[in-house]
């Protein structure tokens, strides 16, 4: 008979009129829960403070409010909190947070760093090999994996390149390409002249005679 407006919980706490709970564990192993409620019709007042005590099963033990109705351990606002407690149960948000815990991308690393020789060491992952090796001259390829006898035959693939590589230049047979002169059939760059080239003696005795003029 006392909670014959029971379903108002229900509207309380689709409404937002339970505040944040506070919860207590007790030495029994009950929990004590408490928030603040507005009123339904007064919401510019002081709102209620009911609390409720239940067992790590969920079974209420008891439950008060400073309200009219809650003197007879029955009201809307037990109810409402109630009902906030259940949502955030079956929502997960009671579960362990993240926060809780300690961090673990701060937990992996990698203690002792042990030295090796730089032909030891592998700075390229296996797909970034294949790449590499996929980019390269099918015959170049072939010729490096036979060995040094085919040198000569290497370097005449590479000396076929329409832009040949800078390697070449160390070699007597392949350098003629990248040597500059006038049998040479490389185009040279017109450069200004330097001023070692533009130095005469004459030009200072002419500027010697100018200043002495000018005395």
């Amino acid at each position: 008979m006392e909670n014959y407006k029971s379903l108002d919980s229900h509207v309380f706490f689709r409404s937002g009129f339970v505040q944040t709970v506070y919860h207590q564990k007790t030495q029994k192993g009950n929990f004590v829960f408490k928030a603040d409620v507005r009123p339904s019709f007064r919401v510019s007042v002081q709102p209620h403070h009911p609390w409720v005590s239940t067992t790590d099963e969920g079974r209420v033990i008891a439950g008060h409010c400073d309200c009219m109705a809650g003197l007879g351990e029955t009201c809307s606002h037990v109810g409402a909190l109630l009902y906030k407690i259940e949502a955030a149960v079956c929502l997960g948000y009671t579960a362990e947070a993240c926060t809780d815990v300690p961090c673990a991308w701060n937990q992996n690393f990698v203690a002792e760093v042990q030295p090796a020789r730089v032909t030891d060491i592998n700075f390229y992952r296996v797909e970034a090999k294949e790449k590499i090796l996929q980019k390269q001259t099918p015959d170049c390829a072939n010729i490096v994996s036979t060995g040094s006898e085919n040198e000569n035959q290497f370097l005449n693939v590479m000396s076929s390149f329409s832009t040949p590589p800078v390697c070449l230049s160390l070699f007597s047979e392949y350098n003629s390409k990248f040597v500059c002169g006038p049998s040479s059939s490389v185009t040279r760059t017109k450069l200004p002249l330097s001023l070692g080239e533009l130095y005469k003696s004459e030009y200072i005795s002419s500027a010697s005679l100018e200043e002495s003029k000018k005395k």
